[in-house]
């Protein structure tokens, strides 16, 4: 199983219901409300990626999107479906190492009247109803890095909901690191690739959005790379420059990044398919 041997002891694990007894209840009086679904959602193995969708996913693992009442998750694998579906990272997702292997690509609608605060929850009804996903979280004391406002004047300029561009990051090949309409909690997911945290020389931390903003960014962090996004990549002769670490850029922003440990959520998976049931 992939990572079990980070798995607390039985003292620190917090009980709770699984998601299928949760989509089970529904049907039981008084019982806990049931998991919302989408209205309807499209689940396909995905096609290879290419041109500048390969590129981007060697640097950020694919992850849901939400536009609107659309939900969109292109190549992404099931790891990354779980992460979205609880609100974690990847690597507080406990189960077999295979979850990284399976990439699918999902097109789903939002039903009327629900926000994009929903739609984790969807996918959560999604997992259970088309893989079978069988899961419980628990509760652990680690190391992480903690993205933080330094005042609620940080300097992050509000996003333009009419700009065209799409919501996600672009990184340069020596340095710098665009976003556009990002939240701080997204930001803090991207940090948390393994990639990301090679090119930056951090330690492999999680990093957790406490910054306390609650809006849509678009930014430029003006960070040098300090390694490829790749062990087998050697990095460009002209990017070995001195430049701002991920510390300093993140200072330019009003924003700080500090270690510390914190009590964190685990998803552990007790069962789940490699292939959906048939759309």
């Amino acid at each position: 199983m992939r990572g079990l041997h980070l798995l607390a002891p039985q003292s620190l694990i917090v009980p709770v219901l699984t998601v299928s007894m949760l989509l089970a209840q529904a049907a039981v009086p008084g019982a806990q409300a049931p998991l919302q679904q989408f209205e309807v959602a499209s689940v396909k193995k995905a096609s290879p990626l290419a041109g500048n969708e390969a590129k981007i996913a060697l640097v950020i693992r694919p992850a849901p999107v939400v536009e609107g009442e659309r939900l969109r998750a292109r190549a992404c694998s099931i790891l990354s479906l779980l992460a979205f579906a609880y609100g974690v990272t990847s690597s507080h997702v406990l189960g077999p190492g295979w979850l990284e292997e399976e990439q699918f690509d999902i097109m789903a609608k939002l039903p009327d009247g629900a926000s994009r605060n929903d739609a984790p929850q969807m996918m959560r009804a999604l997992l259970v109803e088309r893989f079978g996903l069988e899961a419980h979280t628990l509760e652990k004391n680690v190391s992480i890095y903690a993205l933080r406002a330094k005042s609620q004047s940080a300097q992050l300029p509000d996003a333009d909901p009419s700009a065209p561009a799409r919501p996600g990051c672009k990184t340069g090949a020596c340095g710098g690191y665009r976003c556009e309409k990002i939240t701080m909690k997204r930001l803090a997911q991207h940090m948390s690739a393994a990639s990301w945290q090679r090119m930056a020389g951090l330690d492999g931390l999680p990093v957790v959005d406490l910054t306390g903003l609650t809006g849509t960014y678009s930014f430029d962090l003006p960070v040098a790379w300090v390694a490829s996004f790749s062990p087998r990549v050697e990095m460009a002769e002209e990017c070995r420059v001195p430049g701002n670490s991920v510390f300093k850029a993140l200072n330019t922003l009003g924003l700080s990044l500090e270690r510390e440990k914190q009590p964190q959520q685990f998803v552990a998976v007790d069962k789940i398919s490699r292939a959906p049931t048939p759309n």
